[in-house]
């Protein structure tokens, strides 16, 4: 059969197809810096750094806030180790274990690794945490710097039940340990195993995340400066302790930057842009994955911060993206191939490139497969219910993924597409006519 065949009874097959696309939501974002998130009963909880605020959601779109000083002390012994300038928790985690809320944390000298990480006790995702126990530890003399830095703590469950505690932070890379079922390190005074590296440079915010259906956990770090050119790049596993791998196959706990970054500082038309989207957290709820990040938007000359939600989804070759529009209630669903033809913006996240990085438009995709960009043509693809393959131009292959989406930047419904090209590098794409 001719490709030319081939997409026209794709067109006929998928002609009976509507998609499903969200509502135009509420104008809300919060402002949870490193933010945390918890499924519990009907309510989704977001609890962010700066003594824990909390806000609550029924949809991951529209937000209450239920508590804005969740901690109101600093636990006693963490605030003996750090010492003054340990000012305020950071970088919070909680997990439910039976009837009892864990809420992790980390107290931190700024600009050191004089931290300390432990987890409160509490009845309630809001109710009153008491003080818990230490989990690990880290000191500040120079010369011990290529050891971990008790931050950013995020607490991950295997597939065989058991507890692990991830961690890491500028200093000495990331670090997992299991933990108890109380909660505490399973080897007391113990660091665990380095996993991940970067020489020189930051890695921090680590999390991880199972998938049940390719039996993989997914190691998500932040990379670069919290306020500007912060950037999201994933590795993967078959063990929660690691070897993780990147796209490349090249072990994540090397000192090299690894792929591929899933996130960047963006831009598309009629918006001034995000700065340094990260520090991120994961939540799988039951088929869905949504990826949770921080990021700053520039108001007045100031930098404000936004907590962004957004849709995940795997490639066809198994690797996790995210959707270039924040999350708006859309489901991933199968997609009429009629409606991918149009003009395009389109974004490839260039991976030595940390700066603003803005999507162009003109990536055309016509209805007979054919694809073009300025000078560059190509072809495309579509394999119900919503993979995409690009070809153009001397480029590198791309898989993709299509999705509804709410255009933030257009206040409009549209399609958007999500996917990594065969060397790595991650592309988007927003459809605009």
């Amino acid at each position: 059969m001719s490709k030319l065949n081939l997409l026209l009874c794709l067109i006929g097959a998928s002609s009976a197809l509507a998609v499903d696309y969200p509502s135009r939501p509420a104008e809300q974002t919060i402002n949870a810096h490193d933010p945390a998130v918890l499924k519990d009963g009907s309510y989704y909880y977001v609890y962010g750094t700066h003594n824990m605020p909390v806000w609550r959601s029924r949809d991951l779109v529209e937000f209450e806030q239920v508590e804005r000083q969740l901690v109101r002390r600093l636990p006693e012994e963490a605030a003996e180790h750090v010492g003054e300038g340990g000012r305020t928790l950071w970088a919070p985690d909680i997990v439910k274990i039976g009837n009892e809320y864990r809420l992790y944390y980390c107290l931190s000298r700024f600009g050191s690794s004089q931290s300390y990480i432990g987890f409160l006790v509490g009845k309630s995702p809001t109710g009153t945490f008491k003080d818990g126990k230490e989990v690990a530890r880290s000191s500040d003399p120079t010369e011990e710097r290529g050891a971990p830095n008790a931050l950013d703590p995020s607490v991950l469950m295997d597939a065989d039940g058991k507890q692990w505690m991830v961690y890491g932070s500028f200093f000495g890379g990331i670090y997992i340990m299991r933990l108890d079922d109380d909660g505490e390190a399973r080897s007391r005074g113990s660091v665990g195993e380095r996993i991940a590296y970067r020489r020189g440079t930051a890695m921090e915010g680590p999390t991880i995340i199972y998938n049940p259906t390719l039996k993989e956990y997914f190691l998500f770090v932040s990379y670069d400066k919290l306020d500007s050119t912060y950037n999201v790049r994933v590795g993967r596993s078959k063990k929660p302790g690691g070897p993780y791998r990147d796209f490349k196959g090249k072990d994540l706990n090397g000192d090299e930057d690894n792929l591929p970054k899933v996130l960047n500082s963006y831009a598309f038309e009629n918006h001034s842009g995000w700065h340094g989207p990260g520090h991120n957290s994961v939540l799988r709820d039951g088929d869905n994955y949504f990826l949770l990040h921080h990021a700053r938007e520039v108001v007045d000359g100031r930098k404000i911060v936004h907590t962004h939600v957004r849709k995940m989804v795997f490639t066809d070759e198994g690797w996790p993206v995210v959707s270039p529009e924040r999350y708006a209630g859309e489901e991933e669903q199968p997609i009429p191939v009629k409606d991918l033809s149009g003009k395009w913006e389109v974004l490839f996240i260039d991976p030595q490139n940390s700066e603003m990085q803005q999507a162009q438009p003109g990536l055309v995709f016509e209805k007979d497969g054919r694809l073009s960009f300025g000078a560059e043509i190509g072809e495309w693809s579509f394999k119900q219910p919503n993979s995409l393959h690009l070809k153009l131009g001397d480029r590198t292959p791309v898989s993709a993924k299509i999705l509804p989406a709410w255009d933030w930047e257009n206040d409009c419904k549209t399609l958007v597409f999500t996917g990594l090209s065969e060397d790595g590098v991650a592309v988007w794409g927003k459809l605009r006519d």
